[in-house]
């Protein structure tokens, strides 16, 4: 049941793969090369798609404080149980006990954690106005510590809904307020959910990783007739795959393209691989898509490659166009490339995703003013690269 979980957020479904403006976009993505249509795609979603912070803390926070409303729940119900129906308490209150369990396990399986947390919320005012109602002090006293920290739970709730409601304004720019109230409901409900349909990324331009990889493979679904697309899952992160040439290739929201091996010495975390594949019926219609998890030998960890800088540089001088010669000794300005040694490959996709990962940064440098480059040169410090730039 937990694996079912673990796939069922980032895994497309049909309805994902046949969206019209997803076909559309695979149209727009797919290159004269695989190095250029995985390249193009990874690049896409780093270009388009931000990352929903809001979606990731918040439905965390929420999946702690639902068993704690539970367990908040069940205190609160013993004296009032045991007082009013004292011959019937142990059948009550193990029902109650079923009834929390049950609760319990339709979140972790649906999408519907919102919903459920604001029940919880409302169990304390409704068991407090019970108390005074039936005139009860001793009892009201012995759950009054509970109510506060309750309604200190709705206040917490309320100041997150009135950020979502500013942050989400975007949405909704120049709407009605009867038009922005159930839009708002909508986006609130979404920011909660396990998995979001693909139709809702490409309309918010918003993702967490899961709502990455179910993009991207419902992309590598659409552009290639039959791939081989894996999910590698490691705690509260997965990324999406495609085997190509008995290798796997990484695309982890954003460039470079990693090769397995190298994704996994980057996260250094016991991980998971699931693959999937698409099921047709005899006309060729697609039908379902499953999704289960795959042994696959994972190589041992091996010393990293030292990168051919000059090989690089002159790869990066080509693409950007520049003929390498400048007057000045010294760089107008250089650009830290953390990490780069680890997603250096030889191996054509990846140098190539490589090669225009830093091409991208150096444009975000110099915005307009690229033509004003002359040369640039790159040196390897440790597991670093640097990017030296002349103008």
């Amino acid at each position: 049941m937990l694996a079912l979980r673990d796939k069922r957020p980032f895994c497309p479904d049909v309805k994902d793969i046949e969206n019209a403006e997803l076909k559309q976009l695979a149209e727009r993505l797919n290159g004269d090369s695989e190095k250029e249509t995985l390249t193009n795609i990874l690049e896409w979603q780093d270009r388009n798609i931000r990352f929903w912070w809001e979606r990731w803390p918040l439905d965390i926070s929420l999946q702690i404080l639902i068993p704690i409303s539970s367990l908040l729940a069940l205190i609160l119900s013993l004296p009032f149980l045991l007082l009013l129906l004292y011959y019937k308490f142990l059948e009550l209150f193990a029902l109650f006990i079923v009834l929390i369990v049950v609760s319990f396990l339709v979140l972790i399986f649906s999408n519907t954690i919102s919903k459920i947390f604001y029940l919880f919320l409302s169990f304390p005012f409704v068991y407090l106005f019970i108390s005074l109602a039936l005139r009860i002090p001793v009892l009201t006293q012995n759950i009054l510590p509970y109510t506060l920290f309750y309604v200190g739970c709705l206040g917490a709730i309320a100041l997150i809904m009135v950020y979502l409601f500013i942050r989400y304004e975007i949405f909704w720019r120049g709407k009605t307020l009867k038009e922005k109230i159930p839009k708002f409901i909508e986006i609130l409900n979404n920011t909660f959910r396990l998995g979001l349909p693909v139709e809702k990324i490409l309309e918010y331009k918003l993702a967490v990783c899961r709502d990455y990889a179910k993009l991207t493979a419902s992309l590598l679904f659409n552009v290639y007739a039959d791939p081989e697309v894996y999910f590698i899952k490691i705690p509260e992160h997965v990324a999406a795959g495609i085997k190509i040439e008995d290798k796997i290739y990484v695309l982890d929201q954003r460039l470079p393209i990693l090769s397995l091996d190298n994704w996994l010495i980057k996260w250094n975390k016991k991980t998971g691989i699931y693959k999937s594949k698409l099921k047709k019926d005899s006309k060729g219609g697609l039908t379902a898509v499953t999704c289960y998890k795959q042994p696959i030998a994972q190589r041992p960890k091996t010393n990293l490659a030292k990168i051919n800088t000059e090989a690089l540089t002159g790869e990066i001088a080509k693409i950007i166009g520049i003929r390498q010669s400048s007057d000045k000794k010294e760089p107008s300005f250089k650009i830290k490339l953390f990490n780069y040694l680890i997603y250096y490959e030889d191996d054509k996709i990846i140098k190539y995703s490589l090669i225009r990962a830093i091409k991208n940064r150096l444009e975000g440098e110099s915005c307009g003013n690229m033509n004003k480059i002359s040369k640039v040169n790159i040196t390897q410090n440790g597991k670093d690269l640097t990017l030296a730039v002349w103008l």
